[in-house]
């Protein structure tokens, strides 16, 4: 509820942020050692990348998988249960399609990029 309300906000008219800060927020609770990778995948992804966007979605997206391979290894004390895995699914795709402004400039190649341009790529 706190990342739909961060999302869709009912005092800026249904329109708010891409959910990111607050679903990791969330997360934390629900799958801390995935989302501690997902900010490692992040991380590497924005090296290599230099696109914050991207960065984001992808670790998003991957953070629910994350949570079932934590499962499978018992790296938590308590199983993430599946309501929960459920509700990592549901961010990844709300977080994705909040992003779907920026997917669409990385494909254009017009997404600001904070990755030093070299004399070939000017």
């Amino acid at each position: 509820c706190t990342v739909l309300g961060h999302i869709f906000s009912i005092f800026l008219k249904f329109k708010g942020g891409k959910g990111i800060a607050t679903s990791a927020g969330a997360i934390i609770a629900i799958a801390p050692y995935s989302l501690l990778l997902a900010l490692v995948f992040w991380f590497i992804v924005f090296k290599v990348s230099g696109y914050v966007s991207l960065a984001s979605i992808l670790a998003g997206i991957v953070i629910p998988f994350l949570a079932l391979g934590s499962n499978s290894l018992k790296l938590h004390d308590t199983p993430i249960t599946n309501t929960s895995l459920f509700i990592l699914f549901i961010i990844a795709i709300l977080v994705t399609v909040k992003h779907k402004t920026n997917i669409k400039r990385l494909r254009e190649g017009t997404e600001p990029s904070f990755k030093k341009k070299t004399e070939n790529d000017k």
